[in-house]
């Protein structure tokens, strides 16, 4: 599970246990002399050397026993920011197989375990770290200082001008004006300074959690609010550190793992809304002559519209060089109602239907006029039955939507208000994915085509795109554009109230028209959501199973303790009704996980199966195809975030799905998650 493929991980891999190893055997070679260490015990030599010398017995490890509660930790993979070869030497950072980079780690780790619930704290002990160590250890060990503030929101100065000074550990001091604009210099004779660089040590550390496979020890979110109130608690030194790591990172995100891409574009995203937005994109110009789904490429049009969602379209726009604006649509995503045009031959229909649900009329009304004078007008254009549902449906669904597509609240006030309607417009598994594609084509920007290229520099009108000889690697064309935040919390609801159902909300996913957007966040979320929605209903049938089984063993103790009525005995079968009630829906949520879960394994393996079959056929690499490489990152987390889940039919799995005759690159997954399932090893290395 590590953070870079195998294949192409920078450095090599060693296991944790066995680098501690080799870290303490050259510590043995030199004498067990960390510098870096503070040696108090120094300044009392002469008492020491007299004091009485005890002779310590020698330790043993207990062995390991079967039937012990203890829990080992385990080892994580090591993850390297800066050093990328393995005989790699920097001045200002401690070598990873060294024991000083261990006791570095520990320590850092501790602390942001220990100060988990409070980021303020874990920032400000994590910028005290030189502390700890002994003087020099660090290039960059000095407090950061700012100015005091008085209650105008003015620096507090003396009578004589010097302007009070208080570091990030609470001491006072005094400074001159000339002084503050001479931190900057301080700052770059720190670069001529001997010793490690303090911040570099804490991001390595701090991004190897964040992108620790796989899940994170904590939430994303206190990763980002650590990282943040770092910035904040030395503003002079490391965001500068922190925007070097990001751009180092940048130029490796096609070497690494599908998830760990997902969670850069993430906090990258949450971090620029906390500071105003600003970035220095035109480093990363190069991009713009990537192809669509090249990593670089979508993370900065991930992290974009993330913005976007936290903040508004005309505020990031502003925020971008010209040259970047094709990263965004044109205009402002926005809804697209089928039928506003008045030549729409269903305008009318349309039009009338919108009157009786502002005016809130009841849904058998609706059912009764204005759904049937659809399909009276669809049947005499000669439709079928089946296509005369669909339009019924779409044309319901279109109103419903603009409607509520003033807020979330008035979207969910519609639909629960016909509710009855939607449903039975939905009773098959065609009819519910009509439904999806009717949400998803619903939220899309009408804006024209336009294609970026970076040869020209601006943006064309797809149409007159012939007139230029440019390759599609040249360019980023904006077919459409999803209120993907609309898409997926609508999707939610529905699936909720049984309109949809995860089938269907999978079958849309892996449509054809759905592999260009691989490279899209807002697909996997979606994939995501919906399997956690199938695992969360098994969990609280689960959780209600427990409730009346214990409320009946409460019961059934009590009633033993006295004579047995009628009445205790009509009580007991109504809890064993209970119990019977549930196990039955147990069963049901039970089912409809294992199908769901088949089949989002069963259409990965054909999706996977059909692109390499492809790539065979014409020769070509599929390591250098980037629809492939998000498809087969994908298809790896999901395996791996829900191997607890395909434990359970583990065997069906087997004999149906992963069978002998599929490509051995989806099976060498599939084989290392079984030993995941089957936890014989602490840490598996997925390819």
């Amino acid at each position: 599970m590590l953070v870079y493929r195998r294949e192409t991980t920078p450095y090599k891999h060693t296991e944790s246990i066995q680098l501690l190893w080799s870290q303490i055997e050259k510590l043995k070679q030199d004498g067990w002399e960390v510098p870096m260490l503070q040696k108090p015990y120094k300044m009392f030599g002469s008492e020491l050397a007299r004091a009485l010398q005890h002779n310590l017995p020698r330790f043993s490890v207990p062995p390991a026993s079967a039937d012990s509660n203890a829990t080992y930790i385990h080892p994580r993979p090591l993850f390297r920011l800066w050093m990328e070869a393995d005989d790699a030497v920097s001045p200002n950072l401690p070598h990873p197989a060294s024991i000083s980079y261990f006791i570095l780690q520990d320590i850092i780790c501790d602390i942001i375990d220990i100060y988990e619930v409070n980021r303020k704290e874990c920032a400000r002990y994590l910028v005290g770290l030189y502390n700890n160590f002994e003087i020099a250890t660090f290039a960059d060990a000095r407090p950061p200082r700012v100015p005091v503030l008085g209650p105008d929101g003015q620096p507090i100065s003396s009578a004589d001008g010097d302007v009070v000074m208080v570091d990030g550990m609470g001491a006072a001091s005094m400074t001159s004006a000339s002084g503050i604009d001479g931190e900057m210099t301080m700052l770059l004779d720190e670069d001529s300074k001997s010793g490690w660089r303090m911040y570099d040590v804490i991001v390595e550390h701090l991004f190897g959690q964040m992108l620790c496979l796989p899940s994170p020890p904590y939430r994303q979110v206190y990763y980002a609010a650590a990282l943040a109130e770092l910035c904040k608690a030395d503003h002079e030194r490391f965001p500068g550190v922190l925007a070097r790591a990001v751009d180092t990172v940048f130029r490796r995100v096609h070497l690494m793992d599908v998830e760990c891409v997902y969670r850069l574009w993430t906090w990258f995203s949450h971090h620029l809304s906390n500071f105003g937005f600003v970035w220095n994109w035109r480093d990363w110009d190069f991009a713009l002559t990537l192809p669509l789904l090249h990593p670089q490429a979508c993370l900065i049009r991930e992290t974009l519209e993330k913005d976007i969602r936290l903040s508004y379209f005309e505020r990031i726009k502003t925020t971008l060089p010209d040259e970047f604006l094709s990263m965004i649509p044109g205009e402002p995503p926005g809804t697209a109602f089928k039928y506003q045009s008045e030549d729409h031959p269903l305008h009318g229909s349309a039009k009338l239907l919108l009157e009786q649900l502002r005016q809130k009329v009841p849904g058998a009304e609706i059912e009764e006029r204005v759904l049937r004078d659809v399909k009276k007008k669809a049947d005499e254009k000669g439709v079928s039955i089946p296509e005369q549902e669909d339009t019924a449906r779409e044309v319901l669904v279109q109103c419903v939507l603009l409607l509520g597509s003033k807020s979330f609240s008035h979207v969910l006030n519609v639909v629960e208000r016909y509710l009855s309607v939607l449903q039975s417009l939905n009773t098959t598994a065609e009819a519910r994915l009509h439904t999806v594609k009717i949400v998803a084509s619903f939220w899309r920007n009408n804006t024209q085509v336009c294609v970026q290229t970076a040869y020209y520099g601006q943006r064309k009108p797809l149409h007159r795109i012939q007139e230029y000889n440019v390759t599609r690697d040249f360019r980023d064309v904006w077919t459409s554009c999803f209120i993907y935040q609309f898409l997926g919390i609508l999707l939610d609801k529905l699936l909720n109230y049984r309109v949809v159902d995860p089938v269907s909300v999978i079958a849309w996913i892996f449509e054809q028209e759905q592999i260009e957007n691989f490279g899209r966040s807002f697909l996997w979320e979606i994939l995501k959501n919906t399997l956690n929605k199938v695992i969360s209903r098994v969990a609280q049938i689960k959780s209600k199973l427990e409730a009346a089984q214990h409320t009946y063993d409460e019961n059934e103790a009590r009633r033993n303790r006295t004579n047995r009525t009628v009445d205790d005995v009509d009580a007991k079968q109504r809890d064993l009704d209970t119990i019977k009630a549930v196990e039955i829906s147990l069963q049901s949520v039970t089912r409809e996980q294992k199908e769901v879960f088949m089949g989002v394994f069963t259409r990965f393996v054909q999706l996977l199966q059909n692109m390499l079959h492809g790539f065979q056929v014409r020769g070509a690499d599929p390591n250098m195809d980037w629809t492939y490489w998000w498809a087969y990152g994908w298809f790896i987390e999901v395996m791996r975030m829900y191997n607890q889940e395909i434990a359970t039919f583990l065997v069906t799995l087997e004999s149906v799905v992963f069978t002998d005759q599929i490509d051995p690159r989806i099976l060498s997954v599939w084989k290392e998650v079984k030993i995941l399932v089957d936890r014989k090893n602490v840490e598996v290395v997925i390819r």
